[in-house]
């Protein structure tokens, strides 16, 4: 499974490898596969790749800073567990209407949307590859891992969705789809980024992850991108142990990673065959409408991008939004075009840093289930929550990848 899409990307492992957390098997950046140095990778698929990443922001460091427009949005409204739990049962009832066997029906309204489902593996322009490979790539067992994924790292998933609640989770459904490219980001908490070998692989594989999913996007025809702060979230929040970093290096951490991001955006732009009508619009929490104690990892994060963009050739392609919710702003862009027809969408992207087992992970779930707190806050789980388009696609196309299926195949 993994072997077929990913051969592109690193793979982990150090001669220092620290024991994983209880419970935990040791592996790659999604569940821990082991990694090999940077040094010893060789890229066919771009030759100038290493190269480049080495010390990815040299050749453009010595430019004078350009400054990215900024509009701000309307903040993160403290929202209560009730009011978010009433809108999951509604798009959870809403979501069955459409499917069967967990698929959506032939003749159904969104069926026409299935077109738009597409597979792209980087980091390489070209088109999406086939839904057999995908269904096959993801259905290939491997029995040396506890919990299969559904998405290997390295693949972005496109998908149509539309928005039915905005940032309050008070109804207000949109009226253009748009497209949402899926992939998952590269997970540090089994690791210990502090030596600096395993965090330089760390942001060589977030780079790359991130150079394929802008690729996929533009390959998709979106003239507008939205992106957050992808990894950033939980995955730097929740380490463990041992592995927890100190505040400073920490913040230098986000700094590199916002770097990263940001070089992988300018390395497509530059390779892109017509970028002048690309717009990228960087949305987020600022920590501006958070409470006290949570405020700093949303304003550092901004913080961490703002300076990144200062010296990207690209900035005056992007847009800053601070304080606002990404699928909210993709709703917003999409219905600044006339009304589609059925089965269109609009050229707008937003990025969804996706769970790896699962697209949409247990989104449908209540809060508190199972004895665990299911992700309040996290981008992927709270777009399905309010979007029933974008829940019935990812259970159609969770289901027939599970299956080994085309993703088309009634």
């Amino acid at each position: 499974m993994i072997k077929m899409l990913t051969s592109w990307l690193p793979s982990f492992s150090s001669h220092e490898k620290p024991s994983p957390p209880p419970k935990q098997q040791s592996g790659d950046l999604l569940r821990g596969r082991e990694i090999t140095p940077l040094d010893n990778e060789k890229d066919e698929t771009n030759p100038s790749l290493v190269a480049q990443v080495v010390n990815p922001f040299e050749s453009i460091k010595s430019a004078p800073p350009i400054t990215s427009k900024e509009v701000k949005g309307p903040g993160f409204p403290l929202v209560s567990d009730q009011v978010r739990d009433r809108a999951r049962a509604a798009t959870v009832n809403a979501m069955k209407a459409h499917l069967k066997n967990g698929c959506i029906k032939e003749g159904d309204e969104f069926f026409p949307l299935l077109q738009h489902v597409k597979f792209y593996r980087g980091p390489a322009y070209s088109p999406p590859i086939p839904q057999e490979a995908a269904a096959a790539a993801a259905h290939e067992q491997d029995e040396s891992e506890e919990e299969q994924d559904l998405i290997p790292q390295g693949m972005t998933i496109q998908t149509p969705i539309r928005m039915d609640y905005d940032e309050k989770f008070e109804e207000k459904k949109g009226r253009n789809a748009f497209l949402m490219h899926s992939t998952p980001a590269p997970d540090p908490r089994w690791i210990d980024i502090s030596k600096e070998k395993n965090k330089s692989t760390y942001l060589h594989t977030m780079e790359k992850i991130a150079y394929g999913a802008f690729q996929a996007q533009i390959a998709s025809g979106a003239k507008k991108i939205i992106w957050n702060y992808f990894g950033m979230g939980a995955f730097l929040r929740n380490m463990e142990g041992d592995y927890i970093l100190p505040e400073k290096k920490m913040g230098k951490l986000r700094n590199e990673i916002a770097e990263r991001l940001v070089n992988a955006f300018t390395r497509v732009m530059r390779e892109a065959v017509d970028n002048q009508g690309i717009e990228l619009f960087l949305a987020g929490p600022t920590g501006e409408s958070f409470e006290e104690h949570l405020k700093q990892e949303p304003g550092d994060n901004y913080a961490a991008f703002v300076k990144a963009f200062e010296h990207c050739p690209f900035a005056s392609h992007v847009t800053l939004c601070p304080e606002t919710d990404a699928f909210i702003k993709g709703q917003e862009l999409a219905d600044g075009y006339e009304i589609l027809s059925p089965g269109k969408v609009a050229p707008v992207s937003v990025i969804n840093a996706a769970d790896p087992a699962l697209l949409g992970n247990h989104w449908f779930e209540g809060f508190k289930s199972k004895g665990r707190y299911n992700a309040r806050f996290a981008i992927d789980e709270n777009g399905h929550r309010r979007s029933e388009l974008m829940a019935a696609m990812s259970s159609h196309v969770n289901t027939k990848l599970s299956k080994g299926l085309p993703i088309t195949n009634p």
